[in-house]
């Protein structure tokens, strides 16, 4: 005669099924996660929201390039190809000469 399992016995042993897997699946997460990044304080630190006017204008003149410092550029196409006038035509065959 066989005996069935009770399905409290199931349950449990399902859920320590589970336990089991979902810590060793923690473990195994810690172990190969790298960890954080560590950013310095001065990296981290909010930006000054108001620009400072003096250091825009010192770039300003840095940057400023007169004409005569600017080289002219000449931009030129490639040179056409030329498409010949005659296509060539299929020369005939002898059927003794593919034999």
């Amino acid at each position: 005669m066989k005996r069935k399992i009770p399905s409290l016995v199931t349950i449990l042993v399902l859920t320590t099924l589970t336990s089991v897997m979902w810590i060793t699946l923690s473990i195994y997460r810690a172990i190969t996660t790298e960890p954080a990044a560590v950013v310095p304080e001065e990296i981290s630190r909010a930006l000054d929201p108001e620009l400072d006017q003096g250091t825009i204008s010192e770039i300003q003149k840095r940057i400023f390039l007169g004409e005569d410092q600017i080289p002219a550029t000449i931009i030129t196409s490639p040179a056409p190809t030329s498409i010949p006038e005659e296509s060539p035509t299929p020369t005939p065959v002898s059927e003794e000469e593919t034999q």
